[in-house]
């Protein structure tokens, strides 16, 4: 199923239904596919055309949808990029992707701005919201101006790359994993018939659109059956229960460390909560505390699910059946699943494996990098990274990553592109960035440095360093300095031994 054709579907079956809410304001499926047509003209007007990349820097925000599905109408791929990337970052991804015209939000247009990062490919730019006058840059309605709505949804290939979704890997550079029609078309569809989503749900998703979390399971998936979606900027517990309570939200999406903070607002801020029927927590475990202070508080469970940008969710607890606290859930539809033990055989009922996985919502790889596309598979199974194990009833429980990525509040974090930057401070021989166990983040970046010898630096001095360089989730949160690092027999530095430390000392 290609995302065009499931979308053209839906909007024409769903014509009156709402689409979309923000703050006071409403979309009909029919009043937001009229917008989105004279969008994918005015971006045709502007030189726009099939396989093009447009990249955007949005917080959530009605302007974010538009963008996203007027680049699947005209057969456009779509950049979303992170909000919280610093200007050296935010180039990389759009000189990667090539880029070709981009969308901005007053707030964030200073990050694009950056003399010493220019930006190679963008030949356009346009901001969303009040800013000053500046030579090239153009509001987001000139988009619209005199353009002739396109009356219909562009019939690309099944293989078309429809998005490219920037993620932090195990290399010192994110990669761009590469949607196509057919992969977000069936992650939508397979995503809704998982968790049963119908046209009369209410949906609120708490974290960015601009990641895969709430782009697929949110966004697209409503869209996908003709549900509501409702947009807020940022994330505020107080606003988010006046929100369900408001709308009669039905499913909710966000981190753990969101439905934390709502447990707490709701002790001060009694709302009704008697509208949500399912509750997703995604990007960090769900634990037993946390789920029970929601059920106490707010009435309902979190059911944890597990994905990555590659392909999300590959596994979930759904309406309907138990939700094994602890437990990611059992495969989601079309999903296929085996763990693989460290000899490379199929592990067994509760042995320990890597989760990999074979599903046509299936990322078709890392856009200009097809080594990395290579790696990640494995005899046509792709290698998840994520240790886990499967009971007798189908319920996968995750139990680590084999690949070393920090996750912090959700995002996942390269150790590798932290220790590039303050490997390039003067005073630095040797650093290893590993994640320390937090309790409100899962994990914050802690970093061990080994000085040159006759150099001196402070904690403070690496900070301020590294600041310019990487988003204020990226920056170290504890940095302690050694004598040497410990190394394996190969010569790698031993990452585990340093995280291992943090447990021992508690």
């Amino acid at each position: 199923m290609k995302l065009s054709a499931l979308l053209s579907q839906s909007f024409q079956r769903h014509a009156a239904n709402v689409a979309m809410r923000f703050e006071e304001r409403s979309w009909t499926y029919a009043e937001l596919e009229g917008v989105v047509s004279a969008l994918a003209s005015g971006l045709r007007k502007w030189g726009i055309r099939a396989g093009d990349r447009v990249a955007f820097l949005l917080p959530n925000c009605p302007e974010l949808v538009f963008i996203n599905l007027a680049c699947c109408k005209l057969g456009a791929v779509a950049v979303p990029l992170n909000v919280k990337l610093t200007s050296h970052e935010l180039a990389y991804s759009l000189n990667h992707s090539e880029a070709r015209l981009c969308v901005v939000h007053n707030t964030l247009l200073a990050l694009l701005q950056d003399s010493q990062h220019p930006l190679e490919t963008v030949a356009a730019m346009f901001v969303v919201g009040a800013a000053d006058a500046v030579e090239g840059i153009k509001p987001f309605d000139a988009l619209f101006a005199t353009a002739t709505p396109m009356a219909d949804w562009a019939d690309m290939p099944e293989d078309a790359p429809v998005a490219i979704l920037y993620t932090s890997g195990t290399t010192a550079r994110p990669k761009g994993v590469t949607h196509t029609q057919h992969s977000l078309g069936c992650g939508a569809s397979n995503y809704a018939r998982t968790v049963n989503m119908q046209h009369d749900d209410i949906i609120l998703g708490m974290s960015s659109m601009a990641h895969v979390f709430a782009y697929v399971m949110k966004l697209l998936s409503a869209l996908s059956v003709g549900a509501t979606v409702v947009v807020m900027t940022g994330y505020d517990p107080k606003n988010t229960l006046a929100l369900i309570t408001k709308h009669r939200v039905t499913q909710l999406y966000g981190l753990p460390v969101m439905f934390g903070a709502l447990v707490e607002a709701a002790k001060t801020a009694p709302c009704d909560m008697f509208s949500l029927r399912y509750c997703v927590g995604g990007g960090d475990a769900i634990s037993q505390t946390l789920n029970d202070n929601m059920r106490h508080v707010l009435g309902i469970d979190i059911h944890q699910g597990c994905g990555m940008t590659e392909v999300t969710p590959y596994a979930i607890n759904r309406p309907g059946l138990e939700n094994r606290i602890g437990s990611i859930g059992t495969a989601t539809e079309g999903m296929r699943l085996r763990l693989m033990d460290s000899e490379g055989n199929v592990a067994g009922a509760g042995e320990a494996g890597e989760i990999q996985l074979q599903s046509e919502a299936l990322m078709a790889g890392y856009w200009h990098d097809p080594e990395a596309t290579a790696t990640a598979m494995n005899d046509d199974w792709f290698c998840t990274g994520d240790l886990g194990r499967c009971d007798k009833d189908g319920y996968y429980h995750f139990i680590g990553r084999s690949k070393e990525i920090i996750v912090s509040g959700g995002s996942n974090i390269s150790p590798l592109e932290v220790e590039e930057v303050l490997f390039r401070h003067p005073a630095v021989l040797e650093v290893a960035a590993v994640g320390k166990p937090d309790a409100v983040l899962a994990e914050t970046v802690a970093v061990f440095v080994v000085l040159k010898s006759g150099h001196k630096v402070s904690t403070e001095e690496l900070l301020k360093f590294a600041e310019p360089q990487l988003a204020t989730f990226k920056l170290p949160k504890t940095i302690i300095f050694l004598d040497t690092l410990p190394h394996g027999a190969t010569g790698k530095v031993h990452r585990k031994t340093l995280k291992d430390s943090f447990t021992k000392n508690q």
